[in-house]
């Protein structure tokens, strides 16, 4: 079994959907040897076209080169749009024809390009949406009114929410749509409580007794960990905040993620909480601090799922979100493992308190849930199941979902 990964950002280049289906193709290579994948992706933060391995994969970046335009100016549409084409008209000479399967996810002119290029070599699909915007029929800009990808022959949809499951079905996916969530290691993110001060000793600078809160995610806007500043500043002295993850070091978003960060520790200083906020740049494990963690912070907006929720809820740490994220609200049952607040300082600092009162017995059976349910071992089997359920259907027929069972 053949498969090409296409791809909006591929690692390094940093994306959560990039490291999560790179490792199931690894998982799931493990068992079926026979599988083989490749990648081609476009990128944000690198100039050139380049091949390169990673982790023994071979993988083709169709580099973003120079045409970029920073913020909103009046001419930032027109640019994006000739970097679209430039990326499907460079992609397309790496499209093979002796692949068994393309497999989509993200969205950029290339990512657009292979989905073209699958139905009009009649190559089966599977698409995956990743994003709270994805759509299935993505095309490039302006040629909607003339092609949409079809809605049936050898097509399959992954969803990682309700909501993008249902908006696939109202296209006409009907039948092709699997609502999943992103896959949680049972290996790496299980409860383990006893280890919580011994690695708050080994990657914090905070005491063992105290109440440390934690969000790892991208520093960006959407990430909103800014709003977390002053959540800490309505809590008392022996509550501390860590904060990690990586930053673009490169390319068009380069300056506004710099000026978000800058942001983060003026406020910081202005409410003199510098010796109660760690700040760790970089790519981190996220099983051990969430495993550090006594409480778990999403105040993220426009989040397709949000995949540290998850995980956070398999290690027994409850979990404050953003209300207003229906991702969340698929996920979090209120007062149970976690709760789900309005962006508002006060409440959310009320809500943190509170969550700390919950019992290990209650988090523990947290943990068994999510597991049960986005474990790696059910989500491994289906996703196998749906490439050769593509696989088997024959050239001309109409693919449906297998039983998940």
């Amino acid at each position: 079994m053949r498969i090409l990964v296409v791809a909006s950002k591929y690692p390094p280049e940093y994306a959560g959907a990039g490291y999560r289906i790179h490792n199931t193709y690894k998982r799931l290579k493990k068992i079926y040897p026979e599988l083989e994948w490749s990648v081609l992706c476009s990128s944000v933060e690198f100039k050139n076209t380049e091949h390169y391995q990673y982790e023994g994969i071979n993988v083709t970046r169709i580099g973003a080169g120079n045409w970029r335009v920073n913020g909103n100016s009046w001419n930032k549409r027109f640019v994006d749009a000739l970097v679209a084409y430039r990326e499907a008209f460079v992609g397309w000479n790496f499209f093979n024809t002796e692949v068994d399967i393309v497999h989509v996810f993200g969205s950029s002119g290339l990512t657009a390009a292979a989905i073209m290029w699958a139905q009009f070599n009649k190559i089966p699909l599977l698409t995956e949406l990743v994003t709270n915007k994805a759509s299935p029929q993505q095309t490039l800009p302006g040629l909607a009114r003339f092609w949409k990808p079809s809605v049936t022959g050898r097509i399959a949809i992954i969803a990682i929410s309700e909501t993008l499951a249902n908006v696939s079905e109202q296209l006409g996916f009907k039948g092709k749509v699997w609502s999943r969530p992103n896959p949680i290691d049972e290996n790496r993110f299980f409860p383990a409580f006893e280890q919580r001060k011994v690695l708050r000793n080994e990657i914090t600078p905070f005491d063992v007794n105290d109440i440390v809160l934690v969000a790892v995610a991208k520093f960006m806007p959407q990430k909103n960990q800014l709003f977390l500043i002053d959540v800490l500043a309505r809590l008392p002295e022996h509550f501390k905040l860590v904060l990690v993850g990586p930053m673009v070091e490169t390319g068009p978003l380069f300056s506004r993620d710099q000026a978000y960060m800058n942001d983060i520790h003026q406020r910081i200083a202005h409410l003199n909480l510098e010796k109660r906020v760690y700040i760790k740049t970089g790519f981190a494990d996220m099983a051990d601090h969430v495993k550090l963690s006594d409480v778990y912070l999403l105040p993220n907006t426009n989040e397709g799922l949000g995949t540290p929720m998850l995980e956070s809820l398999a290690c027994g740490v409850p979990v404050i979100a953003n209300q207003d994220e229906a991702a969340f609200r698929q996920w979090i049952r209120q007062d149970k493992d976690g709760l789900l607040v309005n962006l508002d300082a006060p409440l959310w600092a009320d809500a943190i308190k509170e969550v700390l009162t919950y019992k290990q017995s209650q988090l523990e059976e947290a943990s068994k849930r999510v597991l049960a349910l986005a474990g790696t071992k059910m989500i491994d089997d289906v996703f196998y199941k749906i490439l050769l359920g593509l696989l088997k259907t024959r050239a001309g027929k109409n693919f449906q979902m297998p039983n998940k069972g």
